[in-house]
C-alpha cells in the first residue's frame, strides 16, 4: 500500500507491519508481535504523526471540512497560539466565520517563539497555518486586543469570543541575582532567539 489512508486503516485493525513507512525509516515497529531491532511491538506515535503530517504537506492535502453547523456564527479568537489556532480550525471546518487577533508579528505563539527551529522548523509551522487559513480563517497579526483593537469592538462585531492568550511568562527561581542584566527565563531566552535578537559576543 502506498497511501497514508491505507496505512492508518490497516494500523487500526492491526493487520500490517509498520516498517519503514518513510524514506528515512523513522517508523520501524510492528502493530502486533515483535518488531525489528528487538522492539516490543509498540508504534512510535510521535514518528507516525510526524510522517503523516509531512506527507500531508508534501502532497498539499487540504484539511477536511465537516458538516456545516445548523447555525452559522461569527467568532473572534484572541491569540494565534496552539489554543487559538486549534479553536479557529475546529470552528472553520464546521462553517463558522473566524477572525484571529494576534499581538505578535507572526502567528504561532509558543510554537513559533518558544520552540527551537531544529525541533519545529518555521517552514513546517507556516505550512500548517496556511492550511488553516485556507479554510477561511482570517489572522490579523500585530493586533493587540485592548491596545490596537478595543475589546468592546471584538464583542460588538462577533457572536462569540474565544480567549487563548497562552502562558508565555517564564517562572523565576527566587534566587539572588536572577533579575540582573543578562539573566533570562527559559521562555524569554527562546523568544529572543526565535526573534533573531543578537546578544553580547555575537
Amino acid at each position: 500500500q502506498s497511501s497514508i489512508d491505507s496505512y492508518v486503516i490497516h494500523m487500526d485493525v492491526g493487520s500490517v507491519r509498520l516498517e519503514y513507512l518513510s524514506d528515512e525509516g523513522r517508523i520501524a515497529a510492528l502493530h502486533r508481535g515483535k518488531g525489528p531491532r528487538g522492539s516490543t511491538g509498540a508504534v512510535e506515535l510521535r514518528a507516525l504523526e510526524r510522517f503523516v503530517g509531512d506527507k500531508g504537506l508534501e502532497r498539499n492535502l487540504p484539511l477536511r471540512r465537516l458538516e456545516r453547523a445548523p447555525v452559522m456564527a461569527s467568532v473572534g479568537v484572541i491569540g494565534a497560539g496552539p489554543a487559538g489556532l486549534s479553536c479557529a480550525y475546529q470552528l472553520a471546518r464546521r462553517g463558522h466565520a473566524v477572525t484571529v487577533c494576534e499581538r505578535a508579528p507572526e502567528p504561532g505563539g509558543m510554537l513559533r517563539y518558544g520552540i527551537p527551529d531544529f525541533r519545529l522548523p518555521p517552514a513546517i509551522l507556516d505550512a500548517e497555518i496556511r492550511r488553516i487559513t485556507a479554510l477561511g480563517v482570517e489572522i490579523a497579526s500585530s493586533k493587540a486586543v485592548g491596545m490596537d483593537v478595543p475589546v468592546e469592538e471584538i464583542h460588538s462585531r462577533r457572536q462569540a469570543v474565544f480567549v487563548g492568550i497562552g502562558a508565555q511568562r517564564g517562572h523565576v527561581l527566587g534566587v539572588p541575582g536572577e533579575e540582573g542584566p543578562g539573566v533570562w527565563t527559559g521562555t524569554e531566552y527562546l523568544r529572543r532567539v526565535n526573534e533573531g535578537v543578537r546578544w553580547v559576543g555575537s
